[in-house]
């Protein structure tokens, strides 16, 4: 069922929508969200300088809910705030909540990284790493990349942060609280270079149920009435290109979900 409807869609949305969604929004490497229900993304920084300056000014706060919150990722254009609307991530960023940087400073030697305290900084742990990336990474592969990030860190730090909409709350602490921002100049991130980025032959693998086991029953995409049957595209009607393409690829995102739970027996 979800493959069939991805085929369906694949092959009946025109060309000049696919070519939009993978639009490349060069000079942006992160998005800004001025308040926590803020659901549109508002440009922030262009460059990694840019970035570093953004972030090392920790500003005193009473209440951080009122904080503003930054993501480094690169929207599609005009979709607003969700994980089907991220386009590409430009840097790592890991939530050490409860674990000290020393921990993880063994790993940063060489590279390019910035850290900072977050509110609840108790003078030991409560900070967010930020690592910028060789090259930005497609929304696609995010969760593996971030998962070969995560080890390669020595898999400490807040796993929820692995969606590629996170937002993280900009530097900001309480009045007279304790507060810090360190930064170093080394080489960005060039995740071919993890060797957790690949699944080892060793490791176990996922078998994957032929299409169709389930009921027994021959794929219907390989019949060529199915490829020519009508499609109802009138919730495209009316639509600009970019809308289209803000629609398509939520319904990926679910259809991606189906097929995982296809292929996982649930």
């Amino acid at each position: 069922m979800a493959f069939s409807l991805l085929a369906h869609l694949l092959y009946v949305i025109p060309t000049a929508v696919a070519s939009t969604i993978f639009l490349k929004n060069e000079g942006v490497v992160a998005v800004e969200f001025r308040r926590i229900r803020d659901t549109q993304p508002h440009p922030f920084a262009d460059t990694w300088a840019d970035l570093v300056t953004k972030l090392t000014e920790h500003r005193e706060n009473v209440d951080k809910a009122t904080g503003k919150l930054w993501s480094p990722v690169t929207y599609v254009d005009g979709a607003g705030r969700s994980l089907a609307g991220v386009d590409r991530v430009h840097a790592f960023v890991l939530d050490l909540d409860d674990t000290r940087l020393d921990v993880v400073r063994p790993k940063l030697a060489g590279l390019t990284w910035l850290a900072y305290s977050t509110f609840s900084f108790d003078g030991e742990t409560g900070c967010h790493l930020v690592v910028p990336f060789v090259e930005s990474i497609d929304a696609w592969e995010w969760e593996v990349v971030w998962n070969a990030c995560y080890v390669f860190f020595g898999s400490v730090g807040d796993r929820a942060c692995r969606d590629a909409s996170r937002a993280f709350y900009q530097p900001q602490h309480p009045p007279g609280g304790k507060h810090f921002v360190e930064h170093h100049e080394g080489q960005p991130l060039d995740v071919t270079s993890l060797p957790n980025l690949k699944p080892s032959p060793a490791q176990p693998r996922r078998r994957v149920r032929p299409y169709g086991s389930r009921r027994g029953n021959e794929p219907p995409f390989l019949s060529e009435a199915w490829w020519n049957e009508p499609q109802d595209l009138s919730e495209y009607e009316g639509l600009t290109e970019q809308e289209m393409a803000v629609k398509f690829r939520a319904k990926l995102a679910r259809i991606r979900a189906e097929i995982e739970q296809e292929e996982a027996g649930v």
